[in-house]
């Protein structure tokens, strides 16, 4: 790599919505950006979408382990490739609700308000929904929040037999709308005959960070590509008010990149890490760390996939995530606390049901698949200081985690149970997720007004380090109990457009 490329503008460090976005926003300026990816780009291999492959044989995950504060290891469930999670995300693309916004009393706690309201928020969502090429039918949800312009698509057509599901489930008084998916389903079914949950996106009939917002960004001649590349450490000048330097190692090679502005999005848990590994003699509890709160306030969603299970009634679905309800969003439909969203999984099949360590016969788990219908129930996790990761002497990360809300997702769980008993489906199996699927992360490096307890101001940048942005999910107040990739891609959208205004003279004016 050319020397001249180690002194950026502007670093980069990930690929994933929030980098995407602030790539694509920067590179009009013809400022020299470099685009740090750890992972390598998804290519098509022999069985890319073999479900023995991605879920039996866990082919594409990322070889990582971290560990729970007794020492105790655990892979994640997680990916690092060109693109980021996305590159395999489920799609969905849900506004967090207006009152998502503001504070909300849960059974488990105290969910606090954001810096800003929806408000402020709208335009970039609607922006966001664009770039993404997003189908919906918002006003299907009757607590959709307002919006300034329509969904760029209409909603995604239920299956034959995910219809029945739905109405079979009306039928017991839960109310149901369309999952909004950034997925062309037409081209979808002509690459692949499989649902896209989980299996690596290869080509553009799915929106991820890559093809929605990185290509645009990299048909730039002013940025460029690195992948292979790990920052390892970054560090600020005499004064520890701004980042000077990147360690990288490039597939093995030690690299050092000296820009003048850090946009960080590697992911909330990696983020965080990076920024407590650069701790120095002058920042000891390390980077944009002068509030102790980087890597606390750490969240990941309640979570449990169900398959219902009817004997009579076989469902062919190829893709099912057409289905969601927000009945029991912000109360237990009694009038007590908020439980959660519940929306359709991709179709569950049989190697997926071996991923999970089942020791059932095959022909059995293969018509278990074929006779269920199968859900994702999500439920807020709420962001305490006591919840954290940090990084030990050894470098590795580790968890500290207690989950105040869980019992409100129980409730949630046992409310679904109920109504797909209603609905005529007498068999039910649940598989509630640990920490070792960190289900949307997020909250580790936060924003908010006050330095003293976010590293984070309202549009992303460091309170410390003026030249320092994060724009990941990290950067979230709270969980909300939604897929939160459509409000990370809004917000990163919201916080380039800050950057540009704040910045731009600067770039106008560089000694090239």
């Amino acid at each position: 790599m050319a020397e001249a490329a180690c002194t950026p503008d502007v670093a980069i460090v990930g690929s994933g919505v929030g980098a995407s976005a602030m790539a694509r926003a920067i590179a009009p300026t013809g400022a020299e950006v470099l685009v740090l990816e750890r992972g390598e780009p998804v290519r098509a291999g022999p069985h890319p979408l073999s479900p023995e492959a991605v879920f039996r044989d866990v082919n594409w995950l990322a070889d990582e382990t971290w560990y729970e504060k007794d020492g105790s290891a655990f892979n994640p469930v997680t990916y690092y490739y060109l693109g980021g999670n996305t590159k395999f995300f489920g799609a969905v693309m849900l506004r967090y609700r207006r009152r998502d916004f503001e504070a909300v009393e849960h059974l488990g706690g105290l969910s606090p308000a954001w810096p800003f309201p929806y408000e402020e928020l709208e335009p970039w969502y609607c922006r966001a929904e664009e770039l993404f090429r997003v189908r919906a039918t918002p006003e299907d949800d009757p607590l959709e929040p307002p919006r300034s312009e329509p969904c760029p698509f209409p909603g995604i057509p239920d299956e034959p037999s995910v219809a029945q599901a739905r109405r079979r489930l009306e039928r017991t008084g839960l109310r149901t709308f369309t999952t909004p998916l950034c997925v062309d389903i037409e081209a979808w079914l002509d690459y692949a005959g499989t649902t896209w949950d989980g299996y690596p996106n290869t080509g553009s009939a799915k929106a991820d960070a890559e093809n929605a917002m990185l290509n645009d960004a990299l048909a730039h001649d002013n940025v460029r590509l690195l992948c292979g590349a790990t920052v390892t450490r970054m560090h600020t000048d005499a004064s520890g008010k701004a980042v000077i330097a990147l360690d990288v190692d490039h597939r093995g090679e030690a690299l050092t990149v000296k820009p003048g502005w850090v946009v960080l999005s590697a992911g909330a848990v990696n983020s965080a890490a990076l920024l407590l590994r650069s701790a120095d003699d002058k920042l000891p509890g390390g980077i944009a760390n002068r509030s102790g709160m980087v890597g606390r306030n750490f969240m990941t969603h309640h979570s449990t996939a169900m398959m219902a299970v009817d004997p009579r009634t076989r469902n062919d679905a190829v893709y099912q995530k057409t289905i969601a309800s927000n009945d029991y969003y912000f109360d237990d439909g009694e009038g007590g606390p908020p439980l959660g969203h519940i929306q359709a999984i991709g179709k569950i099949s049989a190697p997926m049901l071996q991923s999970f360590g089942t020791n059932a016969p095959y022909f059995f788990l293969r018509w278990l698949s074929a006779h269920s219908v199968d859900w994702f129930l999500i439920s807020e996790d709420l962001p305490l200081p006591e919840n954290r990761l940090r990084v030990d002497g050894s470098g590795r990360i580790v968890f500290d985690v207690t989950r105040p809300n869980w019992p409100a997702h129980q409730r949630l769980v046992s409310r679904m149970k109920r109504h797909l008993r209603a609905a005529g489906y007498p068999l039910m199996f649940t598989r509630p997720f640990d920490l070792s699927y960190p289900t949307h992360q997020c909250g580790t490096v936060r924003m908010g007004l006050d330095p003293a307890d976010s590293p984070l101001d309202p549009w992303c940048r460091s309170h410390d380090h003026p030249n320092l942005w994060v724009v990941d999910a990290s950067c979230l107040p709270t969980s909300a109990a939604v897929n939160p990739s459509l409000t990370v891609a809004a917000q990163a959208l919201r916080a380039a457009d800050r950057w540009l205004r704040e910045t731009g003279a600067a770039i106008a004016h560089l000694d090239r």
